[in-house]
């Protein structure tokens, strides 16, 4: 419904201030058909896309949308913000985090949609509510340098005042800030970037820590396999490689080893005859 654009702005605006949706919904032209729309783009490096693996393009591909509102990116906005687009380059999915929680936005008219008759269904939703909605305010989880969060301090941190942010060393500068909200205390960030552990203080007590971690892309340090070499990544190219656990590496690697250690010998041995027979 065109009225559906409006209500998104001022729920937007309503939640708090700390972010925005990364899209400006409005309604379709008149000539626009919205109906059996294709989920063409969707991040399979990130929640709820992310538990489906290498088997996403299969589980969506059978997905159509129908309705909903039409989008335009926002300038400066945040591209990791829009999850999934459909195939009229128009926003499915987008989240946003706010100093009030964090702002889903499936743009869809379900009823209309298969989305809900696909076994994904339950899972996907799951997984979104359990990584943007649950995961806000769990002193629990880690957060990732470079991403913003809002957390919610318990009610026993008591009032603001004389309260202090402290990180993982003395040179860290961005902290986030403190503020007291209606409902309590709430600490947000735009982002810090420096991964350790930081705590809220009052008089050296900690009333409060939160860990923050490198993402996990950054920190797999697993060997890629033949297959992602010379499949996925390779695309039209013909790659060759070799790799260092390879059998034939290895006994190519034992003769030059031991050629070098016989090469020293001789060395050694020449040394010795120089000395032993020197005129």
């Amino acid at each position: 419904e065109p009225i559906d654009a409006t209500n998104l702005r001022l729920l937007s605006e309503a939640v708090g201030e700390g972010g925005e949706l990364p899209v400006e919904f409005f309604p379709p032209a008149l000539t626009e058909r919205r109906q059996d729309l294709l989920l063409t783009e969707a991040r399979q490096d990130r929640a709820p896309f992310s538990i489906f693996g290498d088997n996403l393009k299969e589980a969506i591909s059978p997905l159509r949308f129908s309705g909903g509102l039409s989008s335009r990116r926002k300038e400066n906005a945040l591209a990791d913000d829009i999850l999934a687009s459909l195939s009229d380059r128009s926003a499915l999915l987008v989240v946003s985090s706010h100093d009030a929680g964090v702002l889903a936005v499936l743009n869809a008219d379900l009823g209309s949609s298969n989305l809900h008759q696909s076994p994904i269904y339950v899972p996907l939703m799951g997984e979104l509510v359990q990584n943007y909605i649950l995961h806000r305010g769990q002193g629990n989880e880690e957060r990732i340098c470079g991403e913003a969060f809002v957390v919610d301090l318990p009610t026993e941190t008591g009032s603001l005042q004389g309260l202090k942010i402290s990180g993982p060393s003395p040179q860290t500068e961005n902290f986030g800030t403190l503020s007291q909200e209606a409902y309590g205390l709430v600490w947000s960030a735009e982002a810090v970037d420096e991964p350790g552990v930081y705590r809220i203080q009052r008089n050296q007590d900690t009333e409060y820590a939160l860990v923050v971690a490198l993402p996990p892309e950054e920190s797999d340090l697993r060997s890629l396999t033949s297959d992602v070499l010379q499949k996925r990544l390779a695309g039209e190219r013909r790659i060759q490689f070799n790799a260092i656990d390879h059998p034939e590496a290895t006994e190519t690697d034992l003769i030059w080893t031991w050629l070098a250690i016989a090469c020293m010998f001789c060395l050694i041995g020449e040394i010795v005859a120089l000395k032993l027979f020197r005129t």
